[in-house]
């Protein structure tokens, strides 16, 4: 066995054992009762997502919604509690002509990486802040995404929309130093989208 299977092969294992000694039965779920526990447990879901991502052969890509255990821990966060506020303060997501709001492309930070609009040292000085924040405010749905890619837009003066896409790959888990990769293959890339609907005034 080469070294590098050798490597993942026992770091699968590390992922398994967490997975099920947070939910026993995790390798023998059936699509519908993954469905129930996403609904109802937050940990509970990322151990299947964490097994998933462990597997070879585990799902590709899981969709989640505002009634989601996960999403609503997700929307409790320090770190989306940030995203909300320059989103609401930042006059650069203002439209003038509508008073509307709207946010494309916006990288929350939690690891920094090669960008166009920021710099490794703004993004390192920032991840740092928000590390820091975590360990005081711990949040399993901000620990198991890290950074994320949002889109959000203002449907009324009450209302917000947004989608939140996160890719759970080798690089990320290994601390950048390996190529991701796809499955079929233990760690391969997984992705995760959020759609949710947010009230704008549990922000202000």
């Amino acid at each position: 066995m080469q070294a590098d299977n050798i490597f993942y092969k026992f770091w699968q294992q590390q992922l398994f054992h967490y997975a099920e000694k947070r939910l026993p039965t995790v390798a023998q779920l059936s699509e519908r009762e993954k469905g129930n526990l996403f609904k109802e447990d937050t940990k509970k879901t990322v151990a299947i997502l964490l097994h998933e991502f462990a597997q070879p052969d585990g799902i590709q890509h899981r969709h989640f919604d505002t009634s989601h255990a996960l999403s609503k821990s997700l929307l409790k966060s320090a770190g989306f509690k940030y995203v909300m506020r320059s989103f609401l303060k930042d006059t650069r997501y203002l439209d003038t002509a509508t008073q509307l709001r709207q946010m494309l492309n916006y990288r929350y930070v939690m690891t920094p990486r090669k960008s166009t609009s920021q710099s490794i040292l703004t993004q390192t000085g920032f991840a740092l802040k928000e590390h820091i924040r975590l360990a005081f405010k711990p949040n399993i749905a901000q620990l198991f995404l890290g950074s994320y890619m949002v889109n959000m837009k203002q449907i009324d003066q009450q209302w917000a929309e947004l989608t939140i896409y996160n890719e759970t790959s080798r690089n990320s888990l290994f601390l950048h130093v390996p190529r991701s990769t796809d499955k079929p293959n233990m760690f391969g890339t997984v992705s995760q989208t959020f759609t949710l609907k947010v009230r704008l005034s549990d922000y202000t």
